[in-house]
């Protein structure tokens, strides 16, 4: 059991370092290919497939941030099972 929370627990530091790590880098780029395409400064075939790709990259982010709190759940509810399964157990 406590192998199993291990792992959630390390499941979900890993993607919330990588969803804090990136995602604000993924927005800085989207607005810097944002405003390369308004002033003319790159390709609009270039500019759009590159923006397409961030906007994709922000969305997988944003799945990441879902499944980090679906984890959080996972392991709240086991720490409540732990705590009562303890009271269960401690003699009276």
């Amino acid at each position: 059991m406590m192998n199993g929370a291990g792992s959630l627990l390390l499941i979900y530091w890993v993607l919330f370092t990588l969803r804090q790590g990136f995602y604000s880098r993924v927005q800085r780029q989207i607005k810097a290919v944002s405003y390369d395409l308004a002033n003319k400064n790159i390709s609009p075939k270039a500019g759009r497939i590159k923006r397409c790709l961030l906007q994709i990259a922000k969305c997988l982010l944003l799945a990441g941030g879902y499944l980090e709190m679906a984890l959080l759940i996972l392991l709240l509810l086991w720490l409540v099972c732990f705590l009562v399964c303890v009271l269960i157990a401690l003699p009276l």
